[in-house]
């Protein structure tokens, strides 16, 4: 008996087995960047399209929550350790809202012991909270409820359609995922395939004056024209030759895309942070060196090259603060008499070498 076997299923029909994420995969990689790669291609059987991610397939198990926890009494569900995968997958998922949709999965037959050991839901699975890291703050909770509109036409076929795949218990009931080429000779032809131009067509004569394209006189003429021959091998390896050249095109633009990733991603925590009430100008993100400095640079360089977003002002030493550039006269006036009441630093009396002049005792009524 194998150790998995492929299926496919909603993924809204999944839930998370952790409650907190981060925004990046443990390559770096960002999710956002993940989930704009997400493609989809026509569905099979109950569902409407499959979803085709940049990452592996996800690995779901038939689980239910300890007897201890207070979610115990939901009952068995559709559990996964590949919590980002499946924030991505969700997110794609209500982007085609109402259809359904599906993805293939590897679903485990026996507990591998981790779900239970790393299970910290709150929300038994439902949300999960995204963030930087475990201890810096929440960026946003995602429930895929809240997102989906429920009055629109066809809510109610999409939401039973995830129920009954929530309520498919048994491995017989899920639908297979449908097969894949095994050969790479496959996979290469089938990719060259798809890119090649289209043969030309017979031409389709007009005479002067008239409105309709003339017919072919007969059926052979037409079947003619239907059949293609196949490419030959050496176009196939053109095609195939053309696909490899463009990598480093590619590379370079994902880079591009990362970099203003990290920017939109480095802006929104910064201004947040300013936006706090109390904020007395200070930024501070606590994994920019192991984050964003190979690609942003240092943080005061980076808000400094935002002048359209951040004002930069110097203070003593390499010390600064920050404001937003679009803030308002009274929160400009708010940080100014705040800068002035704040107290100078201490001034010691100097003594030796440098030292101001000391005013000399005269006593009362001259001398």
């Amino acid at each position: 008996m194998p150790v998995f076997e492929q299926k496919l299923i909603n993924p809204l029909a999944m839930r998370f087995t952790q409650e907190h994420i981060r925004t990046t995969f443990r390559d770096g990689r960002l999710l956002e960047v993940s989930f704009s790669e997400i493609k989809s291609k026509p569905g099979t059987g109950d569902y409407d399209i499959l979803l085709e991610a940049p990452f592996p397939n996800i690995e779901i198990i038939r689980w239910h929550p300890p007897r201890h926890s207070k979610d115990r009494r939901e009952g068995d569900h559709w559990f996964t350790l590949d919590n980002r995968r499946l924030y991505c997958l969700q997110r794609a998922a209500v982007a085609h809202w109402p259809l359904r949709v599906a993805v293939v999965v590897d679903l485990l037959y026996a507990d591998p012991g981790s779900v239970w050991r790393k299970f910290d839901s709150s929300t038994c699975g439902r949300s999960v909270t995204i963030g930087h890291s475990t201890r810096g703050p929440v960026l946003a909770r995602w429930d895929w409820r809240s997102q989906a509109p429920t009055t629109c036409a066809g809510a109610a076929t999409a939401l039973e359609a995830i129920a009954v795949d929530d309520l498919r218990g048994e491995v017989a009931v899920l639908q297979d995922a449908p097969e894949e080429p095994s050969s790479l000779l496959a996979l290469a032809l089938s990719g060259a395939l798809g890119v090649l131009p289209e043969p030309a067509k017979a031409a389709q004569t007009r005479e002067p004056g008239c409105a309709t394209p003339s017919t072919v006189d007969s059926s052979e003429d037409s079947e003619a024209v239907e059949q293609v021959a196949p490419p030959a091998v050496e176009e196939v390896l053109h095609v195939l030759e053309k696909q490899l050249g463009g990598g480093a095109a590619r590379e370079g633009e994902q880079a591009t895309t990362e970099r203003q990733a990290l920017e939109a991603e480095a802006i929104a925590e910064a201004e947040w942070q300013l936006r706090t009430p109390g904020n007395k100008g200070f930024v501070w993100v606590a994994n920019w060196n192991t984050r964003y400095i190979r690609r942003l640079g240092t943080l005061r360089s980076f808000l400094e090259s935002h002048p359209e977003r951040f004002v930069v002002h110097p203070g003593q030493g390499r010390g600064y603060k920050v404001s937003l550039a679009d803030a308002s006269e009274e929160q400009k006036e708010e940080e100014k008499q705040t800068r002035k009441a704040a107290p100078a630093p201490s001034t010691w009396r100097k003594t030796g070498r440098g030292a101001a002049p000391q005013k000399k005792w005269v006593p009362a009524g001259g001398a």
